[in-house]
């Protein structure tokens, strides 16, 4: 057992520095590897397209929101009911991204994709209890910087694992929250820590493979978007407004904001 252990630390610590060597040498003209651009016209059909909404902090209802994506308790059960009562079926994001076995497992009617960004404690305290009662698959995309060790008054790795087996799936947005099109791609370090390392920390604490990225801020490069592939994410995420379109194989998907100024009927126009 001890030289099993030993063996898969080389492995590990092989792919690291595989990893670490295309980043460090990485260079603009690089780029022309990716095969991305941007897509032609699409006839829309709502069956045809999946939404994926973005929300961020949670406060309780009495509370004033401080950012304009800070949205109450009550509004997000409310988005949620909605969903219920128009017959909108929220489906877990490997069935929109793949890479998690679980691509296409939908009914093929009207889908919604729902995910949060950042290391808000209200994550654990508020939107789990809300995602146990209406038995809906989230996807939480943390990043490592923000993760506190117990007692630190923050998220932590112990919440993280509850809200895994509670049905909110956790993934990749970088060390440091960082916009990563302000940094050099001179800077290979810093770019093989947010891509690779803060990856490799989610995987080690919380025992799974990180198959998605969301890009802080939702800013990206085309020398980004190859250097994601080179990490080894399946997709990322940015947020680009507009529907994902089923029958194309982005490796880049769009995502709605949804702030607390948006009306009702607002919300209702994005997810029918």
């Amino acid at each position: 057992m001890k030289k099993i252990n030993t063996l898969i630390v080389i492995l590990i610590a092989a792919e690291l520095i595989f990893l670490a060597i295309i980043f460090f040498d990485f260079s603009p003209g690089d780029a022309v590897r990716v095969n991305w651009e941007k897509g032609g016209a699409a006839k829309y059909n709502r069956l045809s397209s999946v939404p994926v909404l973005l929300y961020h902090n949670i406060v309780e209802d009495h509370v004033t929101p401080k950012s304009p994506f800070a949205i109450k308790r009550g509004t997000l059960v409310r988005h949620f009911k909605i969903l219920q009562e128009r017959g909108i079926e929220v489906i877990p994001l490997a069935a929109l991204a793949g890479g998690g076995g679980d691509e296409q497992n939908f009914s093929g009617g009207r889908s919604v994709v729902i995910t949060f960004d950042d290391d808000y404690l209200s994550m654990y305290r508020i939107l789990l209890p809300v995602a146990e009662e209406f038995n809906y698959p989230l996807t939480l995309f943390v990043y490592t910087d923000g993760i506190s060790r117990a007692g630190r008054g923050g998220l932590d790795w112990a919440m993280l694992r509850e809200m895994e087996r509670n049905g909110i799936d956790i993934q990749g947005h970088s060390i440091s929250h960082s916009d990563l099109t302000g940094v050099s791609l001179n800077e290979g370090k810093k770019l093989y820590e947010e891509f690779v390392l803060s990856k490799r920390i989610i995987e080690q604490n919380l025992n799974k493979r990180v198959r998605y990225f969301a890009f802080p801020y939702g800013r990206y490069s085309l020398e980004l978007l190859e250097m994601a592939r080179s990490a080894g994410y399946d997709k990322v995420f940015s947020t680009d407004y507009g529907p994902n379109i089923i029958t194309r194989d982005n490796f880049c998907l769009r995502r709605h904001h949804i702030k607390n100024s948006y009306s009702e009927d607002f919300f209702i126009s994005i997810v029918e």
